[in-house]
């Protein structure tokens, strides 16, 4: 009972980030909607939760911006999920502490990834992009991005208690 409770835990959360993600992009003004606020979200709770149950919780997220989007079926799902699965993979391997900047680094890796493999889908697919805009907005992402998830862990690590938090995601 107690992982059924987890498991529906899970897919609030993603379709609270994918909701937060899609208003965040209607409501800011230029430059700032390009925060990709679902991809910083799944990287604090890869940092704070430090489980692989993140990977399942970006599955349903990007399933449902999938859902929303005019982009054809998988253009947001594969380049998300692989990125965040190597993002963790990178943080329980490579990048063991909790410093800003090892999750700055991971938060510009994880896009950078997620932006190359959405290129290459693109490019696969012959989708129509007029790619000097797209240049400039992914650049316009990577940086807005990683100084959201930034500020967000340094106001979550040094304003609440550790374990407290853990526990409850």
């Amino acid at each position: 009972m107690k992982k059924l409770w987890r498991v529906i835990l899970g897919l609030i959360l993603a379709l609270c980030a994918a909701f937060i993600h899609i208003v965040a992009v209607s409501l800011f003004p230029t430059p700032f909607d390009s925060i990709n606020i679902a991809f910083g979200i799944l990287m604090l709770m890869i940092t704070l939760r430090q489980s692989g149950a993140v990977v399942w919780i970006a599955f349903c997220l990007f399933s449902a911006l999938n859902t929303y989007s005019s982009l054809p079926f998988g253009f947001l799902l594969f380049p998300g999920v692989v990125s965040i699965l190597s993002v963790y993979w990178f943080y329980r391997d490579v990048f063991t502490n909790d410093s800003l900047w090892a999750i700055g680094a991971l938060t510009m890796l994880g896009l950078i990834f997620f932006r190359l493999l959405y290129g290459m889908l693109v490019v696969i697919s012959d989708f129509i992009v007029y790619w000097p805009s797209l240049f400039a907005y992914v650049g316009y992402e990577i940086m807005f991005t990683t100084m959201f998830t930034l500020i967000f862990y340094f106001v979550l690590k040094n304003f609440t208690k550790r374990h407290s938090l853990r526990a409850s995601l």
